[in-house]
């Protein structure tokens, strides 16, 4: 009777311990949601999946850039520039969503500390919506930070945006075409360069 008396001591004793020194049942003040996720919204419409789009792009958050393509179909396409094409042939021969992704995380890792990439769009407009599809064209201009050194990249990017059966948008195709006029290099060199 003395050892299980004992026993018991110890036991209370410890779980005292254990309770009194871990909080474990004290409720703990909410965290604040990361900054980066809290820009980024369900893709309800097309306008918010673009806006998601250039967030992910200036916040360089690899994992919201990659929800904006679907991640449960395979079907996604990227048209390089005809004249990167040509030279990346075999870079660009199976690109899907995943590579979009690594691009991202590759422009993380390269540019300067403390600095971000800057995406700013021009004339981006509407070519065409319905309630299941969408068509944007637009010039983008893309500023990275990287060995002190600013690198810029000019053009035309279209997009087919489709609302999927859960209901959200994504970015179905995306075709990229140089300026004409600029003798920057287009958002295809950029994925070439910074390509896994």
């Amino acid at each position: 009777m003395n050892k299980k008396r004992y026993i018991f001591a110890l036991f209370v004793i410890f779980f005292n311990s254990i309770l009194t020194s871990c909080d474990l049942f004290l409720t703990r003040n909410p965290e604040s949601p990361d900054s980066d996720s809290q820009n980024f919204q369900p893709a309800t419409s097309p306008s918010v999946l673009f806006s998601n789009f250039n967030q992910s792009i200036n916040d360089v958050n690899s994992e919201s850039f990659f929800v904006c393509f679907n991640p449960y179909q395979d079907d996604y396409q990227f048209i390089p520039d005809a004249n990167v094409l040509a030279q990346y042939s075999v870079v660009f021969d199976e690109w899907n969503a995943t590579n979009e992704k690594e691009v991202v995380l590759s422009i993380a890792n390269s540019i300067e500390a403390n600095t971000k990439p800057e995406l700013n769009w021009n004339s981006a407009n509407y070519e065409l919506i319905t309630t299941d599809s969408a068509v944007m064209v637009g010039e983008y201009l893309i500023k990275l930070k990287i060995n002190l050194k600013d690198e810029i990249y000019s053009g035309l990017s279209r997009f087919t945006f489709i609302k999927a059966q859960d209901g959200l948008w994504y970015i179905k195709t995306w075709v990229d075409y140089k300026s004409k006029q600029d003798t920057l290099q287009s958002w295809s060199v950029l994925k070439a360069k910074y390509s896994s």
